[in-house]
């Protein structure tokens, strides 16, 4: 789950009548007995700041035309047999979407077919559909100061004139 607890994977959110009377509506008890806060938000900082940091293998995640605040992290297997990306929105309300690209026989994709390239365009156009037809509600953002962190972050290394060298 997006928030760091375990959940139920599940399909159907909610039925609701043309009327607007709820049918069925799926409820998830939630337990905050997973590890440490502390350590959680380092993890999710580190995977919002592979979005945020122009080096970061999705910074394409952080641009005008992808409106929705995510963290994540792209993968490649050995010979470029698979591309991966996980990605989530943030919180307990946030949504996790995994996308593995490759074939079955575990031929190469090809060289340069990584997750960045292949599979993170897939995970793009998923969210930007469940987002933009309002399946999961608003997306959720990320706490102020996750994110004046990574600002921070990316003010020192611009003033040291670190992204010279990517």
């Amino acid at each position: 789950m997006a928030g760091g607890l375990p959940g139920d994977p599940h399909v159907i959110d909610k039925i609701q009548q043309t009327h607007g009377e709820v049918v069925y509506s799926y409820h998830e008890a939630y337990s905050s007995t997973v590890g440490n806060d502390f350590e959680l938000s380092m993890i999710q900082e580190g995977l919002r700041g592979v979005v945020r940091i122009p080096s970061g293998t999705a910074h394409a995640l952080d641009s005008q035309f992808f409106p929705i605040p995510v963290m994540g992290k792209t993968g490649t297997t050995n010979n470029y047999r698979d591309a991966l990306f996980v990605g989530s929105t943030f919180g307990p309300n946030g949504i996790t979407v995994a996308v593995r690209i490759g074939f079955d026989d575990n031929r190469s994709l090809g060289v340069k077919e990584t997750g960045a390239l292949a599979a993170l365009p897939v995970f793009r156009e998923i969210m930007l559909k469940v987002y933009q037809e309002k399946l999961a509600g608003p997306a959720p953002q990320f706490p102020a100061e996750m994110e004046e962190n990574i600002d921070a972050y990316l003010r020192e290394i611009s003033r040291r004139g670190m992204w010279q060298d990517q």
